[in-house]
């Protein structure tokens, strides 16, 4: 097999791989950049001569930095199989109709919403552990990555060799999925994620979840509004988890609760697709006739203004899409409710460069948002990590069992902490490589 990187390489965004194998050529994901300016830095890396010798597409999961770019292919004009678990193509069909819309509000999109009704019909589901034919002399399998409802580990083999590309995964048991699956048959090469290699964070549930609580209460006794950026698929959904039950509990007083984007809709994906997460949530609709994906705590903005969210004096939670704040509904509550001293802003994941998050997290106290307004931040910002990445030592731990693989690529990480992880993977005498955007490999 060769590999070339098209995207994702000492960086996070534009996930792509292309990988050239006995039966043809398959890309690993096909996302873009979010926050980013220029398509030389929003869009992976694919040549016209490479969109026609490309055969399939394999999708780990549905976050846009992972697919985003699909609609754009099928715009330049490709087509072919592509192949994801049910949620995934479930939750790209939400996220990719979302990113058209804004990108309409934005500039003039090269993509239509007839482009992603065709990927919808190119869609080939793929259950956990069920190997595939995909070429000649070429299978896929892929394994549960623990990230979001139905992410993927990838398992790529031909007749020579084999890899595994993990996507982003996750080594933590969550409030709905299992951690990623790590009894996988061996590989020659391991890609994997490096989101917090070497940062020395370590992700903990329930440390951070009670952190959140606590900050939320301390906000609504003063009648504040706590805003908290999130992903709409997957981290929204965990953290509605979380604040439904401090609220059940008593600990966080019954406020109003909005759920804005996405949410609502990803939701529902969620309960038609129960069956992919962990045993405990299936249980828990059948013998209590409760949806835990609907929460009477939180409900819908009636306004779409959100002025009966914005334009009142009561304490209140907003869960809001996006998570980097770099588009959608909290861009309204942020020019609202920043600057107000009483408001809280909590942020829950990783923020890249460039984005008005990651200007948040390093403390800046104007910020400009996409649509090129400036606020001052007068709120208090929070930063608490409920990542669903592998941590820095959960990344070593699944490096090391996998069987030991002769090359392990290192990607989806800054350069310094890709860097850091790389030395310590180096001293388990593992065969690292950092690779550059666009180089390639044989393995």
């Amino acid at each position: 097999m060769d590999i070339k990187f098209l995207g994702g390489a000492r960086e996070v965004g534009k996930s792509c791989v292309l990988v050239d194998h006995s039966g043809g050529s398959t890309l690993l994901d096909c996302g873009i950049k979010l926050g980013a300016k220029e398509d030389q830095d929003r869009y992976p890396h694919i040549t016209k001569e490479m969109i026609k010798r490309i055969d399939s597409v394999v999708i780990s999961h549905t976050h846009l930095d992972h697919s985003g770019y699909l609609p754009h292919l099928y715009a330049r004009g490709w087509r072919g199989k592509i192949y994801a678990t049910k949620p995934t193509r479930d939750l790209m069909q939400l996220l990719l109709s979302d990113y058209l819309r804004i990108a309409k509000e934005e500039r003039d999109p090269e993509f239509t919403q007839k482009d992603i009704n065709n990927i919808m019909k190119d869609i080939e589901y793929i259950e956990f552990r069920e190997k595939v034919k995909i070429g000649k002399g070429v299978h896929l399998t892929l394994y549960k990555a623990g990230h979001i409802l139905g992410a993927a580990l990838i398992r790529l083999e031909d007749r020579k060799s084999s890899l595994l590309y993990t996507g982003d995964f996750s080594y933590k048991e969550s409030n709905i999925l299992d951690k990623a699956d790590s009894d996988i048959e061996p590989v020659d090469a391991l890609i994997m994620e490096s989101t917090y290699g070497g940062s020395g964070k370590t992700i903990e549930l329930k440390t951070n979840s009670k952190e959140l609580a606590e900050e939320v209460r301390k906000t609504i006794k003063k009648g504040g509004k706590v805003i908290v950026p999130t992903f709409g698929v997957g981290r929204a959904q965990e953290l509605m988890l979380i604040l439904d039950n401090y609220i059940k509990s008593g600990y966080i007083p019954k406020v109003d609760g909005f759920i804005d984007g996405m949410i609502k809709k990803a939701n529902a994906i969620h309960r038609q697709n129960v069956i992919y997460a962990k045993e405990e949530i299936p249980k828990r609709i059948l013998m209590a006739q409760e949806n835990p994906f609907d929460s009477e705590y939180f409900n819908s903005p009636q306004t779409k203004s959100r002025s009966d969210v914005t334009k009142n004096d009561k304490a209140t939670i907003i869960l809001t899409t996006s998570g980097m704040i770099t588009g959608g509904p909290v861009i309204k509550y942020m020019e609202e409710l920043a600057d107000d001293p009483n408001n809280k802003i909590i942020l829950v994941g990783y923020q890249v460069e460039g984005t008005p998050g990651r200007d948040l997290m390093d403390g800046k106290k104007k910020v400009t948002l996409p649509n090129e307004k400036e606020v001052n931040v007068k709120a208090s910002v929070k930063t608490l990590h409920f990542s669903a990445h592998a941590d820095e030592k959960d990344l070593i731990k699944f490096a090391l069992n996998i069987p030991k693989p002769r090359m392990v690529f290192l990607v989806h990480g800054d350069e310094e902490g890709t860097k850091n992880l790389n030395k310590e993977l180096e001293k388990k005498e593992l065969e690292t490589y950092i690779p550059r955007l666009d180089e390639e490999f044989r393995i």
